[in-house]
């Protein structure tokens, strides 16, 4: 931090914490010694006299430094009392006056608004400090730094540190709390390591656990835990509970859920305070917490034993009650099964289950099973009749041919009610692939054809709508569809993603008995990766065609590789009249061979060749461009990692045919496009040599001896 920002979190600390009147607070107040001048960095006034000194330091540098310096700004000014800080660490101190001199006694903390400095020197409960969001959190950096100059692996030092942060939080909630310095750092290490073992042996989600610090560094953050009540600072230590996860990347990053959606768990499946909530694989905890907070009885299972401690700590320093088993999440026992009123689940993607699984219908034998497949019946074995589930799936599982028994199982053994796609925008790319989230009812009718599913794409704009639609759609109320929302049974459980239903209901209501699939008209021809038909040479006779080189209708051979070509006879090779489509990444863009020769299609382009005289290739380009175009294309795209599609997808495609003259209209309107697109680019150009000429003449006015 800078020390402005230091500045701004100290006044914020003492309003907040320290309950002073923000028109006490008053920031840059000059005053003089003698011939010096000063500029005091906050003062806290009382009865119209300063009461309270902070000089601030910055963040870099530490507070030993000459305690003249200190003095001297404080004989200027005249408090009752100091603090030095670098934002970090934090020194208080009461000031003596003695003859006229000045002289600091160190003190554990200053007093609060309006209390007396007995009070605030003693570390009894009444009188410890609930933590801003700031504060707690600059402490944790701190006794981080203090950590890392141990050399301890940042991620060790996470867990060692909410370790002894939730025995202060247990030592806090005792009859006879002893969490406070002793008079060396060996004592006071060797009580507060027997407290941590009570706390452990307290708590059966904790075991094998320890705190390596050395007697001195122990000692630096008990001074500064002491003063701090961690019972009553709970929702800070929530609030900054992301900022710590995300400081330590991808050690905890893929145990964690975006808040966004964990919010969206509890805001779709309104639970209670009679509710028995279950995450069977459950991270650091992300969906219990805020199931905690509606009142829900929580429990979590998790398989790595570190994450599970890790979670129970979380939950301590919460202020939640609940607990994290060490447990695999698909070992369903017998006292878990039929339980629960509400499942929900993040699972681990793409997880390969390796052992048998004969209790599981879903496991396929030699087929591959992954653990999101399994997870989804676990969900349905842990449920009560009649009880919620909800799991994040991949993108693929809605729609991919390998995951269609699960799709099917699901069908049969709960009732969907919703689909909820998810934008990209929406987590930040916490997710290394696209993700839904499926809410279902555990039934045994499953879900009928006539049973109304909700179907959505949510992003950061339009949550608060969704969810709205969402409980009115549970409350049987009426729901108008559109753009992120389409309330429609299941049209086939081959497909249950939102954009090919949104597509598939726009067709209906479009007269299609002059359409035909694009698979009798036409023939798909995939490109192929470079090195499969010939290596990149400087003036080679081909020019390799990527999916970044077609535009609007054209192509763009400004960043064309010459290459040479094995086979010369090459399927790869476009011909005139060929339109040339992007098949992966980003889907659609779409251009048609002129005149040109010698074009070779990369791996993530096709080549859609007329092989019916019924339309011609500009109509079918034409077509591609439209809205009707586009919808079907992203209506038959699949892929979690990447978006696709594939060639039987393009084939299933519907065109309207219509007759020569209506195409050549068609056509003569594509040709308006082109030739725009075409003065567009001159006119960059142009644009582009006139910048470069205005530039040179600037440079030439500047010269020397002009």
């Amino acid at each position: 931090m800078t020390e402005p920002e230091i500045k701004n979190m100290i006044v914020n600390m003492l309003i907040e914490e320290y309950n002073y009147p923000s028109s006490n607070i008053y920031t840059e107040v000059s005053a003089s010694l003698g011939n010096a001048r000063f500029k005091a960095d906050v003062v806290v006034y009382s009865n119209n006299h300063p009461h309270i000194l902070v000089e601030i330091k910055n963040i870099k540098n530490t507070l030993q430094f000459n305690i003249h310096q200190l003095e001297r700004i404080t004989e200027a000014i005249n408090p009752h009392f100091t603090i030095l800080t670098n934002g970090l660490d934090f020194k208080f101190y009461k000031v003596i006056t003695d003859n006229y001199k000045i002289s600091l006694k160190e003190i554990t903390d200053i007093p609060k608004f309006n209390e007396t400095l007995t009070k605030a020197d003693k570390e009894e409960p009444e009188n410890l400090v609930t933590l801003s969001d700031n504060r707690y959190l600059t402490m944790m950096w701190r006794h981080f730094d203090i950590l890392r100059g141990e050399s301890h692996h940042p991620f060790d030092s996470f867990k060692y540190l909410l370790l002894l942060y939730a025995a202060k939080y247990y030592d806090e909630k005792s009859d006879l709390p002893i969490f406070y310095l002793e008079s060396n750092p060996e004592i006071t290490r060797n009580k507060i390591l027997g407290l941590v073992n009570n706390l452990v042996d307290a708590n059966d989600g904790l075991s094998d656990v320890r705190i390596p610090f050395k007697a001195e560094s122990l000692y630096e953050i008990v001074r500064d835990l002491q003063k701090a009540s961690l019972t009553t600072s709970t929702e800070s230590f929530k609030k900054i509970l992301p900022t710590l996860i995300n400081r330590f990347g991808k050690n905890l990053q893929e145990y964690t859920t975006p808040e966004i959606i964990a919010n969206l768990i509890v805001d779709t499946l309104n639970p209670g305070v009679d509710d028995l909530f279950l995450d069977p694989a459950c991270g650091l905890a992300g969906f219990l917490l805020k199931m905690a907070d509606t009142g829900s009885q929580i429990t979590g299972l998790e398989l790595s034993l570190e994450t599970a401690h890790l979670a129970n700590l979380i939950i301590i320093l919460s202020g939640v009650s609940g607990t994290v088993h060490h447990s695999n999440g698909l070992d369903v026992s017998d006292l878990n099964e039929n339980k629960y009123s509400i499942v929900a689940v993040q699972p681990p993607f793409g997880l390969q289950i390796n052992e048998p699984r004969p209790e599981y219908s879903l496991y396929k034998y030699p087929s591959k099973t992954y653990s999101e497949e399994l997870f989804v019946e676990a969900v349905l074995k842990y449920l009560k009749p009649n009880g919620l589930g909800a799991i994040l799936v991949p993108n693929g599982f809605l729609s991919l041919s390998n995951y269609s028994s699960v799709r099917q199982f699901l069908l049969q053994n709960s009732k969907i009610k919703g689909v909820f796609n998810f934008s990209p925008d929406l987590y930040d790319n916490w997710f290394r692939i696209s993700t839904s989230l499926l809410i279902f009812e555990k039934s045994m009718e499953g879900t009928s054809k006539s049973d109304p599913v909700f179907f959505c794409k949510l992003d950061n704009k339009n949550y608060e709508k969704i969810v709205q639609d969402f409980k009115k759609y549970l409350d049987l109320e009426y729901v108008e569809d559109h753009d992120s929302v389409v309330i429609t049974p299941i049209i086939s459980p081959d497909n249950l993603d939102f954009d090919y239903i949104q597509g598939f209901q726009y067709l209906q209501r479009i007269d299609g008995s002059h359409f035909i699939e694009l698979g009798r008209l036409i023939e798909v021809i995939t490109g192929a990766s470079l090195n499969r038909v010939g290596e990149v040479v400087e003036n080679g006779s081909y020019s390799y065609i990527r999916a970044s080189n077609i535009g609007e209708g054209v192509i763009d051979f400004s960043h064309v590789d010459s290459i040479t070509l094995s086979d010369p006879h090459s399927k790869y090779l476009a011909q005139p009249n060929d339109v040339l489509l992007s098949r992966a990444g980003t889907i659609g863009k779409v251009a048609i061979v002129a005149n040109e020769s010698n074009l070779v299609i990369g791996s993530n382009v096709v080549i859609l060749r007329i092989k019916d005289n019924r339309i011609k290739s500009e109509f079918l380009l034409g077509f591609l461009l439209s809205n009707l175009g586009k919808r079907q294309l992203v209506m038959y795209s699949t892929g979690s990692t990447i978006s696709h599609i594939s060639s039987k997808n393009i084939g299933r495609i519907k065109i309207p045919v219509h007759d020569l003259n209506d195409q050549n209209n068609v056509v003569g309107l594509l040709q308006n496009l082109v030739s725009l697109k075409n003065k567009e680019e001159e006119l960059i150009q142009k644009i582009k040599q006139k910048r470069v000429l205005i530039l040179e003449q600037l440079d030439s006015a500047f010269k020397e001896g002009v």
